[in-house]
């Protein structure tokens, strides 16, 4: 008898296969063409020079919500990586103003809060250095392949563009996706606004999406999770300390609790350690 454990894996593993077969299917001779285009215009891959500490809410219902609750290691990791999986997904629709289904992750932990509040579960993921990344709103596309992609009925004038699930159509999604195979890159980053934190400000904000959860799992430490439940549970009280102090007393014009996550909580950290936590894991205030 199959115990449920190994059930349980064995079931993320027919889900994590089906989506990776769903979308390295073999493109004609036309749609190769098309995603070698667009490989070529990507260029050289970007690499970070030091870690990038990043942000992730949603909403979490009970019954999603596993017992005893992880906080960080390998089972935090599980909670997010079917969504990271997901962007290679063909069939399957986003928001249109996003760049299809995966992990959206912020460098400011303030600027997308609104995505899980009141019931959340915040994400601290730690990008490692060294990791692969493409800046898909400043890849522009040449003409050549403008037309080439035009002619397919997949227009586009930039990366970011052709990412964006308005007018999806799958085959277009497929050679894109097989480009981005090819290339390796571990996430794709985009502007993201301004910051409003007071030390970083005028300073542009930057999101990204994960697409390759192998980075993350070299390191027990690399995800941690903030659930409302238990604002004191260690080892991230450093850390909730740090961004609830920011939020209270470092945004530029809040109003009234509008930035704070956890209003009740008894802060026990003074200004200089909340500005030295937020040089070490805030990118866009160093």
């Amino acid at each position: 008898m199959t115990k449920p454990k190994t059930l349980k894996t064995l079931v993320v593993f027919i889900f994590l296969a089906w989506t990776i077969v769903g979308s390295t299917e073999p493109l004609n001779d036309t749609d190769e063409r098309l995603s070698d285009l667009i490989r070529r215009d990507v260029g050289e891959i970007q690499t970070l020079d030091s870690d990038w500490t990043t942000f992730h809410y949603r909403s979490i219902l009970e019954k999603e919500v596993p017992n005893p609750l992880p906080t960080q290691g390998p089972k935090a990791l599980e909670l997010i990586e079917r969504t990271i999986v997901r962007f290679w997904e063909i069939e399957q629709r986003s928001n249109p103003s996003f760049y299809g289904p995966g992990l959206y992750l912020a460098v400011d932990p303030y600027k997308t809060q609104q995505y899980g509040k009141p019931e959340f579960a915040m994400f601290m993921v730690k990008i490692p250095k060294g990791s692969r990344f493409i800046q898909v709103d400043a890849v522009d596309l040449k003409k050549d392949t403008n037309e080439a992609l035009k002619n397919r009925g997949c227009p586009a004038f930039s990366m970011g563009q052709l990412l964006q699930t308005e007018d999806y159509k799958p085959e277009c999604r497929r050679i894109v996706l097989r480009a981005l195979r090819e290339l390796r890159p571990d996430f794709l980053n985009y502007r993201f606004g301004i910051s409003k934190i007071k030390k970083c400000k005028g300073r542009n904000s930057s999101a990204a999406i994960l697409i390759n959860a192998e980075i993350l799992k070299n390191n027990p430490s690399s995800v941690k999770v903030f659930f409302p439940e238990i604002p004191e549970l260690d080892p991230i009280r450093d850390d909730r300390m740090g961004i609830e102090f920011i939020a209270r007393h470092e945004m530029i014009d809040p109003l009234p609790g509008e930035f704070s996550l956890w209003p009740d909580l008894e802060l026990k950290i003074n200004a200089a350690e909340a500005r030295s936590w937020a040089r070490q894991n805030l990118i866009n205030c160093k």
